[in-house]
């Protein structure tokens, strides 16, 4: 989710974000997930790291608003086998917005689009 407003979470006190957000399901222990953000990203960029049967899970919740985040940078960094990069970039590229698309291919558009 993406443009929350700013709350306090009852399962993590510490925890709090501003404009990207998940939902964990209440029967998935505290004790099996945590989320990062990093102070620089103006809580536009959110990791969640969850234990899964398959292993660890790592997924990556977007908002670039103002297009403020740096989408090479976080594209390196959250490519891996167990990362889930997902969120409004708005980015534009023909691979999601078709041939028909009022916006020119941007440079974030291009980055995500590799």
């Amino acid at each position: 989710m993406q443009q929350s407003w700013r709350r306090k979470s009852p399962h993590k006190p510490s925890f709090r974000l501003g404009r990207v957000a998940f939902f964990v399901n209440k029967t998935i222990p505290d004790n099996e997930w945590a989320v990062d953000v990093n102070p620089e990203e103006q809580d536009l960029v959110a990791c969640l790291r969850i234990k899964s049967s398959a292993g660890h899970l790592r997924i990556h919740n977007v908002h670039n608003r103002l297009q403020w985040i740096d989408i090479e940078r976080l594209v390196k960094t959250c490519s891996g086998p167990s990362d889930i990069v997902l969120g409004d970039f708005n980015s534009h590229h023909p691979l999601w917005g078709g041939h028909n698309m009022r916006q020119q291919t941007d440079s974030s558009g291009k980055a995500l689009a590799k």
